[in-house]
């Protein structure tokens, strides 16, 4: 290590002392600005902001504003997929709607479901504490279709478990 003040050699005692000192120096202050980097993605998810990355399906990223915005073609499709996921599951719902022209996969629709992608779309998120709060962006579904859609999906699951139990226990 050269600096314009000294010359670092590693022959002394006395320089190894102090290109150890300079490296936890350096490693304590990029541990540091990874702690100010995750408080500041903390405060602002606890706000209701977006964390960046690709937007998801029915939202385009305005950079000027740095805000989502609803893209209304792709948001009707998304309105369209999730109610006919509260009365079908998903590869149901995805042959109905490939026959109306909406092109998904049992595998989207699925994601889609997920809670946290349905509170996405309802505006809302939730914070790293587990809380629900409403997000900065418009929302695509109401929140009585997101209760809905929930439901439906738990209660699918139910169904399935209690038949799973039968199929089990009954003999063949």
């Amino acid at each position: 290590i050269i600096t314009p003040s000294q010359e670092f050699t590693h022959d002394s005692i006395d320089h190894d002392f102090t290109a150890n000192l300079f490296g936890s120096m350096a490693d304590y202050e990029r541990k540091r600005i990874l702690e100010r980097c995750q408080q500041g993605r903390i405060e602002k998810r606890n706000k209701g902001g977006w964390l960046g990355g690709n937007p998801p399906r029915g939202y385009k990223y305005n950079p000027i504003n740095k805000t989502l915005e609803i893209s209304k073609l792709e948001a009707e499709e998304i309105t369209a997929v999730l109610q006919a996921s509260i009365e079908m599951s998903p590869y149901y719902a995805s042959l109905e709607l490939n026959k109306q022209g909406i092109k998904i996969t049992p595998r989207q629709i699925r994601r889609m479901t997920e809670k946290r992608k349905i509170l996405f779309y309802a505006g809302k998120l939730i914070d790293y504490s587990g809380n629900i709060i409403k997000a900065k962006w418009q929302p695509i579904i109401d929140s009585d279709l997101a209760t809905q859609l929930l439901s439906a999906k738990q209660h699918r699951r139910t169904i399935g478990a209690i038949q799973l139990m039968r199929n089990i226990s009954s003999p063949d």
